[in-house]
């Protein structure tokens, strides 16, 4: 919940922002100075997208960590989570200026032609979310620096499942079934007694939920996973699932 305001506050900065600035803006996309209009609108993606991954990265860190205590049979608080987010903050920003990087590396060959950058950009995106799938903990406990993270994450990665790699765990699916069961018959029950205003404001309030509740499940999958992949216990996970996890 905390990330989830977090980005909705970002967003209303920079609506403002770009709202305050939009003579400005309009005015440089209607130049001649094509380039310059381009390095622009992509270092002013660059910023928000590095601010949203910092947010984003800064509260997930703190959610491993406390998966991590609970699993080791400590007692976890939103407090100690956060007061380990702010101790590795260096980390956290780091991260950040990377993921952001290749965020915006993978936008512009995405927008540069059709089908093929298209084809492109998703195996690049898979290679990249494969490589850096368990950097967060990995800077976090085992004290590296961002590149040596993204080395070991792969290379954790590919010792525990290897070869066998054909997908990720379905939780892209279950926010799909959750929308489908829960959110939008809520907002069509809504819209019948009501209007459909009321109707797409209660559809997008349960989706929020839902979205919290299943962003935080995958944050406390993957360090299940990490522990997984380290040899470390896994609390109650079961060992067999998060084996067959990329099967």
């Amino acid at each position: 919940m905390l990330s989830t305001i977090s980005l909705i506050f970002i967003l209303a900065i920079f609506t403002g922002g770009i709202y305050a600035k939009w003579g400005f803006i309009t005015e440089t996309l209607h130049s001649e100075k094509t380039d310059e209009t381009m390095l622009y609108l992509i270092f002013l993606f660059f910023i928000y997208y590095l601010i949203n991954y910092a947010a984003i990265i800064f509260f997930n860190l703190a959610l491993v960590h406390c998966t991590l205590e609970y699993i080791n049979g400590a007692k976890p608080s939103l407090r100690k989570g956060i007061a380990f987010s702010l101790s590795r903050i260096g980390a956290v920003l780091s991260w950040a200026l990377i993921s952001a990087t290749v965020a915006i590396i993978l936008k512009i060959i995405e927008e540069k032609s059709e089908r093929i950058s298209d084809f492109i950009t998703d195996l690049l995106g898979a290679i990249w979310s494969m490589l850096a799938f368990f950097v967060l903990p990995v800077m976090a406990y085992e004290n590296l620096n961002v590149f040596q993270a993204i080395k070991r994450s792969g290379s954790l990665f590919k010792k525990t499942w290897g070869e066998r790699v054909g997908a990720s765990f379905a939780f892209g699916f279950i926010y799909i079934i959750f929308f489908l069961l829960i959110a939008l018959p809520a907002g069509v029950y809504v819209y019948n007694k009501s209007n459909i205003f009321s109707g797409i404001i209660v559809t997008l309030s349960v989706l929020s939920v839902i979205i919290c509740f299943l962003s935080s499940a995958e944050t406390v999958f993957k360090a299940g996973l990490y522990q997984y992949a380290i040899g470390a216990p896994v609390g109650d996970f079961s060992k067999e699932k998060l084996s067959n996890s990329f099967v």
